[in-house]
């Protein structure tokens, strides 16, 4: 166990006697503050327990135990050094002896020094003469003796030991054996020495507890001794002294120790506020422990104010993890040296250098702060950087050559103009002497030697200097002496003034003087509004006799009436320094007042706080006449390209690659993009070319540019022009080469050949159409020859044998009519059926499409062939269950209708049955009608055979009826010509369906006009002539495209002139869509001319109206515009 453990445990020990013990015991302090009050003290019935104790610190006086007994002044006595003891309490025992309740007083000091006292209650009273049968071995003293590391004595007031006890190293140095009855100070004198017989003498006047300290050497170490001296009373007559001996070796070493780092501290206390330099001491947690006058001076805090404050508060850039980095730096041993901004009282900008170091170790380990303000000290520096800054800018920056020679004129430095200039490297000059560089000539015509020109700093000299390349430059040379403090010359500075330019300004000036004056440009300069130079060509282009006549004029004079003002302005504009063009043109006057057109070129100059204006003029009314010619040329040619449909195209060389530079305005007619597009991105032109294409224009293209015996070449392609719409185009290339044959420049010029395409490829259906027509027909009448044929010989046949044999009975006479019957009803509806495809394929038919409900058409021709239907006992019905309309004409559709289910019934068996259905097809633009029945199909080698009039495809249906074979063949013209298509799905045995589309009747009207009222009354108009329509609006071409693209409406009515795209443009792109049911158009404008009609015209646009329209023949053109056939 430690001695601190010991020291600890003894500490209990004691305490838990005292607690124990048989006596009361309070102790308390100089202040008269209770310190211990053990329990004992509240038994003796003297003293009320309050429960809780006597709380810890609280004044004697304020307790109330000195008034409860009685004893104020007593108690106050102690602090004097007194001592007192009273009886307060005595009761009778059974056995007739009394025990009586005595408190005592005892003082403490330490020499002089009264350090508190002790109060004590007992209940047993020794008499004098029973004092040697006392055993103190067994009493609570004895036992506390034992148990404390203290040695002890009990005496009589004799100093006679009645009972001792030695612990520790005392027993070392007294003597050995039984030390009863033996005189304590003898005991002692080893330990107190000479002080022996001072103390036993004061001890019993004293009356009170007496504290001594004393040192003695014990095995060569010297140990400290607190001998203290109670004495105890009964009753009223001192009895006994209570002598201990307490080891206070460590505390006094302690105590030494403190002292010497006390006294230290003051050292170094008086060292930091000696210096100039802030210290500042933290603890290992950075909080501030020590702060010195410095410290105050600098950072303007008090130690108050700081102290025990993290030092972040002084250096905003420690915080916790930073102070510990350095923590671990200076524990290192690296110390810590930094400038840093510190936060001072007043909040002044404050830079201060710090270095850190460390004292002592572990937890008690500090860190010292040396501080000192280098604020003043960096501001100097950064003043001396900024003007060094500025002298080597200067020098640096400088246009003169500047240089140091020393006193021989070696060159020792030189600036970087100087470098430039010479065109020598720094090393090379720094080997040479300016003597090298000197021109001789130049020295023999200033007649100076190089010492004398160094010597003379009076003022420049003009010296020639010759650069590497052997180019001389002419300056202007300074030298001036730099001395030291003994006026000796260290070194000279040099600087040369280039001043060549002005030497050639010398020359140049009389050439420009030789100039103006030969000039055939009038010059003139003019200040305050007056000529004060001019030339003679001057004089000669406004018809003066010669310059001295136009001296002192206003400029004014030579300017006509029309343009005065405008030259006026411009003057005044040079004159106030402000922005004014440097050339213009204006109607100048001669002398003699007749007019003419001038150009000036005109600048100006400050010299000796006024402003000159030079002017120099020409004659330019012959220019000005051959510039209109061309404008009006140029404007010819571009009228001429912006007004025709073609657009020009050229492309040129640049770097190694071919670039367009130029498109007419006509190429957004024809892809929809600017001019502006094409420009700044160079492949869009192959970006539009139609994918399908783009492989055989780019080798056609490369085999013209890679061909140098080739010039032109002519392309056709397809591109997708901004709408979304093909358009054919025909681009001629005509190419430039250089003399190597490479391409340096191309002109193009491309056409929109969409129409004359469209035109070639309908010319080329019609003519296939025409060529499969007559061959078909060919066919057909020999089919139709044999057709006719056959019926006219049975009706001969049979009307012979009726007029030759009259011995026919009647019956054979009447079969034989009904044979002549059957042919010539079959004779006829193949001669109708004939008759009604010639029609249809003539175009002699009449064809009038309009928006009809299907439904009632089909019902119709239901009721039709009800009655044919009913003979066979077949059913017969339509599944639509609602109105449904589509854009036809609706006898040629009955007569569809009342084709199909007529050949159902033909082919259909009794009990069999026949549906008519109806739904949207894909796309949502048509309807597909299906005609199924349950009759007897169709061979899958005959379904080809269906429709084809050439085939002429006929057989007996299931009661023997026979048809034309042509049925078939007009259901499909008539669909075709409605832009549907037909085929039939069949399997044999079990049915067919006949499955056909015609397209949906739209049942809306896009109404394109850019002013808002106008669609507005237009939007009621069309509401009133077509209720049945709903109108929608686009507010352009362009936005009409893209509506129709999406759902194409039934009517177009638009205007012609719209912002983005035009009316004209519109109909033009619509045309090219790839799309069915293109709607009619209608243009209604206000801006309509012959010119424009006849364009629209060309675009087989049929009524073209010139707001305000008449509404009689506006409501006509409707009508007839929703009737016209949406497909061709």
């Amino acid at each position: 166990m430690s001695k601190d453990l010991q020291k600890t445990s003894s500490q209990e020990q004691t305490l838990s006697f005292l607690e124990e013990a048989p006596v009361g015991i309070l102790t308390f302090s100089s202040d008269w503050k209770v310190t211990y009050v053990n329990t004992s003290f509240f038994n003796f019935g003297v003293i009320c327990n309050p429960g809780t104790g006597i709380p810890a610190d609280i004044n004697l006086f304020q307790s109330g135990i000195p008034e409860a007994l009685n004893l104020k002044d007593e108690i106050k006595s102690l602090g004097e050094g007194k001592f007192f003891e009273r009886k307060i309490k005595s009761s009778r025992t059974i056995d007739g002896s009394e025990i009586s309740v005595f408190i005592k007083g005892y003082s403490i000091f330490n020499e002089n020094a009264f350090l508190g006292g002790m109060l004590i209650l007992e209940d047993l009273k020794l008499e004098a003469e029973n004092l040697d049968n006392i055993s103190f071995k067994d009493s609570f003293f004895g036992i506390m003796a034992k148990e404390s590391e203290d040695s002890c004595f009990i005496t009589d007031y004799g100093f006679k030991i009645k009972y001792f006890c030695l612990n520790g190293s005392l027993g070392n140095i007294l003597p050995e054996g039984d030390l009863a009855n033996s005189p304590l100070e003898e005991i002692l004198y080893p330990i107190l020495k000479e002080k022996t017989s001072g103390i036993f003498s004061r001890i019993p006047s004293n009356g009170g507890k007496t504290l001594e300290k004393a040192s003695v050497e014990i095995e060569g170490q010297m140990v400290s001794f607190q001998v203290s001296f109670i004495p105890f009373s009964f009753g009223s007559t001192p009895k006994l002294i209570y002598v201990s001996l307490k080891d206070i070796t460590a505390e006094e070493n302690e105590k030494i120790r403190y002292q010497n780092e006390i006294a230290e501290l003051k050292q170094y206390q008086f060292i930091t506020s000696s210096v100039t330099d802030a210290v500042i001491t933290t603890d290992a947690e950075g909080k501030i422990i020590f702060w010195n006058r410095s410290a105050e001076k600098l950072f303007g805090y008090c130690k108050s104010e700081i102290f025990r404050q993290f030092i972040g508060r002084i250096f905003s850039s420690f915080d916790k993890i930073s102070f510990l980095e350095i923590k671990k730096q200076v524990i290192a041993g690296s110390p810590y040296e930094a400038e840093l901004n510190a936060a001072t009282r007043d909040r002044r900008e404050e830079i201060v250098s710090v270095k850190v170091s460390s004292a002592g170790e572990g937890n008690s380990r500090a860190f010292i702060f040396l501080c000192s303000s280098v604020t003043e000290r960096m501001r100097v520096e950064k003043e001396l950087r900024i003007s060094e800054e500025r002298f080597r800018n200067i020098v640096i920056n400088a246009n003169e050559f500047i240089c140091n020679l020393d006193t021989g004129g070696n060159i020792i430095y030189v600036n970087p103009a100087f470098l430039r200039a010479f065109d020598f490297t720094e090393g090379e000059l720094l080997q040479k002497n300016i003597r090298d560089l000197i021109c001789p000539d130049s020295l023999k015509e200033e007649e100076i030697s190089l010492p004398e020109l160094l010597e003379d700093h009076s003022g420049s000299t003009e010296l020639h200097l010759i650069t590497r390349s052997g180019k001389e430059i002419v300056t202007l040379a300074n030298f001036s002496p730099i001395k030291d403090l003994n006026n000796a010359v260290k070194y000279h500075n040099c600087i040369f003034t280039d001043i060549t330019e002005q030497k050639e300004a010398e020359k140049e000036l009389l050439m420009v003087r030789s100039v103006y004056e030969a000039s055939q440009d009038g010059i003139a300069v003019e200040t305050g509004r007056k000529f004060i130079l001019v030339n003679e060509s001057f004089a000669a282009i406004f018809g003066y006799n010669n310059a001295a006549e136009m001296i002192g004029k206003d400029p004014l004079d030579i300017v006509s009436n029309e343009d005065i003002p405008k030259v006026a302005r411009l003057i005044k504009a040079r004159e106030n320094k402000e922005t004014a063009p440097s050339r213009y043109e204006f109607l100048a006057k001669h002398k003699d007042g007749s007019l003419f057109y001038a150009e000036a070129s005109v600048t100006s100059y400050e010299a000796e706080n006024k402003t000159y204006i030079v002017s120099v003029c020409r004659d330019v009314t012959e220019r000005k006449r051959t510039q209109k010619a061309m404008r009006d040329s140029e404007e010819r040619y571009r009228s001429i390209t912006d007004n025709i449909d073609d657009f020009l195209w050229s492309a040129e060389r640049i770097e190694q690659n071919m670039r367009p530079v130029f498109y007419t305005s006509s190429i957004e007619k024809v892809t929809g993009y600017g001019q502006e597009e094409f420009l700044s991105d160079s492949k869009l032109w192959f970006k539009l070319i139609y994918p399908d294409d783009l492989r055989a224009v780019n080798k056609k293209l490369k085999n013209l540019l890679k061909d140098p015996a080739r010039q032109s070449d002519e392309l056709e392609f397809r591109i997708i022009n901004k709408s979304g719409n093909i358009t054919w185009i025909r681009n001629k290339i005509k190419v430039q080469r250089d003399d190597s044959g490479r391409p340096h420049r191309i002109f193009g010029l491309v056409s929109d050949i969409s129409l004359y395409k469209k035109a070639s490829e309908d010319l080329y259906k019609v003519t296939e159409a025409l060529r499969q027509s007559n061959d078909t027909k060919d066919k057909f009448l020999s089919i139709i020859s044999h057709d006719l044929r056959t019926p006219f010989s049975s009706i001969l046949g049979f009307t012979d044998l009726l007029l030759s044999d009259s011995e026919l009975s009647e019956a054979q006479k009447n079969q034989y009519i009904s044979f002549i019957q059957e042919s010539s009803k079959n004779m006829l509806q193949l001669v109708n059926s004939l008759l009604e495809w010639t029609r249809l394929q003539t175009g002699r038919m009449k064809f009038e499409p309009e928006r009809l409900n299907i439904r009632e058409v089909i019902q119709k021709s239901i009721t039709i062939m009800a009655g044919t239907a009913l003979q066979k006992g077949i059913h017969l019905e339509s599944l639509l269950e609602k109105d449904i309309y589509v854009h036809a004409d609706s006898n040629l559709l009955l007569q569809v209708f009342n084709n199909l289910i007529s050949n159902s019934i033909k082919f259909t068996n009794p009990d069999g049955s026949i549906t008519v259905s109806c739904r949207p097809s894909e796309g949502l633009t048509s309807y597909l009608f299906i005609v199924k029945d349950t009759g007897v199909g169709i061979k899958k080698e005959d379904l080809g055979k269906l429709f084809r009039v050439d085939s002429k495809f006929t057989l007996e249906g299931t009661k023997g009826e026979k048809g034309s074979g042509l049925g078939l063949s007009i259901v499909r013209e008539i669909i075709e010509k409605h832009g549907g298509e037909i085929h039939v799905e069949s399997e044999f045995g079990k049915g067919s369906e006949f499955h056909f589309t015609l397209p949906a009747a739209a049942a809306n009207i896009l109404l394109v006009d850019d002013n808002k009222t106008d669609r507005l009354l237009y939007q009621k108009i069309l509401k009133n002539i077509v209720p049945n329509y709903r109108i929608d609006e686009a507010s352009n071409g362009q936005e009409a495209l893209e509506f129709i693209a999406k759902k194409t409406p039934a009517l177009v009515i638009t205007d012609h002139d719209m912002p983005l795209m035009s009316g004209y443009d519109m109909v033009r792109n619509l045309n090219g869509m790839d799309i069915k049911g293109k709607p009619p158009v209608i243009v209604l404008s206000g801006d309509i001319n012959k010119h424009i009609f006849e364009e629209y015209r060309e675009l087989q646009v049929e009524y073209v109206f010139r707001k305000p329209v008449n509404l009689s023949n506006f409501k006509t053109a409707i009508e007839k515009s929703l009737k016209k056939a949406l497909f061709t």
